[in-house]
């Protein structure tokens, strides 16, 4: 039995896989931003895609408020849903900026968008392990898939800082400079969002059992 059928009521299983398909949600999107990237796909499917992750969300939200789960679990699991449902956002807003201006040295450009996809994959793994922890009734099982998430997130971060190290060599205009900062950023806010549904699933956790 997981953690999300031991805190829901009876008969709550529709929420249930309503919940787990954020995740979903979010692993196609992030599979449809790296097409983007890749030159292979377009924004039409991401944005679609924010918009089904933001109706779920709203549907969970409701289930939530209503009184499907305990009145001291609320407010974290308010907070999981949107963190969750945050991903989703980060990865659309990401897609609206990569298509706002193109750098015009190919070699940079090539780099970036190969940078990009390498933070994509990171993410993409951080939501294979959240539908672990999703599935997980075991506070030690929990734990470890958090610590996974996190080395996936410092991961990003060390490409993150690494490739900020190598822009402030270029010499570039601020516009080029100013776009590049930004996609790196949103790409790393992405992992951001996938540490903290994390973190509050873990906090979830323990206060079903303590």
């Amino acid at each position: 039995m997981g953690l999300m059928e031991r805190i829901l009521e009876g008969g709550e299983e529709k929420l249930i896989l309503k919940f787990n398909n954020i995740v979903e949600i979010g692993l196609d999107a992030i599979g449809a931003l790296e097409r983007l990237i890749g030159k292979g796909g377009n924004i039409d499917r991401i944005r679609a895609l924010e918009k089904e992750s933001d109706e779920v969300a709203f549907e969970i939200t409701e289930n939530i408020t209503s009184g499907a789960i305990a009145p001291n679990l609320i407010d974290n699991m308010l907070e999981l849903v949107d963190k969750e449902d945050n991903i989703i956002d980060c990865t659309y807003n990401l897609a609206r900026e990569f298509l706002r201006y193109k750098i015009k040295d190919r070699k940079l450009d090539k780099k970036i968008r190969a940078k990009l996809v390498e933070m994509l994959g990171l993410a993409n793994n951080a939501l294979l392990v959240m539908k672990k922890m999703h599935k997980s009734s075991r506070i030690d099982e929990v734990s470890r898939y958090r610590k996974e998430i996190e080395r996936l997130e410092e991961e990003g971060d060390e490409i993150k800082d690494r490739l900020f190290d190598d822009v402030y060599k270029e010499k570039m205009d601020f516009k080029t400079f100013y776009h590049i900062i930004e996609l790196v950023h949103q790409a790393d806010d992405i992992l951001d969002n996938c540490e903290d549904s994390s973190d509050i699933f873990m906090t979830v956790m323990s206060s079903i059992i303590s």
